[in-house]
């Protein structure tokens, strides 16, 4: 996984989970695209959550499709963002929350 990229807080949240041996690849995209350094982080924080999510959910990958994305942002994200800014969940920020919905 691309050290530059991630930070701890993301890198143990894809660690083992069903997208982890995807992750390289993305960050690759990513920086072969030229999105800048906190682009990348703030998009590779997002897959960490979300591959953190489907991890607990205990869903395979083929079951990470619409549907789980759907939950994920509709359900699960309010909720996380709602901790986050709480001080309840000081893993997760906010931001990469908003961005992986788009607000």
């Amino acid at each position: 996984m691309d050290d530059e990229t991630m930070g701890p807080a993301a890198r143990a949240m894809l660690t083992g989970s069903v997208l982890e041996p995807y992750v390289s690849q993305y960050c690759d995209h990513l920086r072969d695209g030229r999105y800048a350094a906190q682009t990348r982080r703030a998009y590779v924080s997002c897959v960490a959550h979300f591959a953190h999510w489907v991890t607990a959910e205990r869903l395979v990958l083929e079951g990470a499709d619409e549907e789980a994305g759907r939950r994920f942002v509709v359900g699960h994200l309010p909720a996380a963002t709602a901790r986050s800014r709480s001080g309840g969940d000081r893993t997760r920020s906010g931001r990469p929350c908003r961005i992986c919905t788009g607000s």
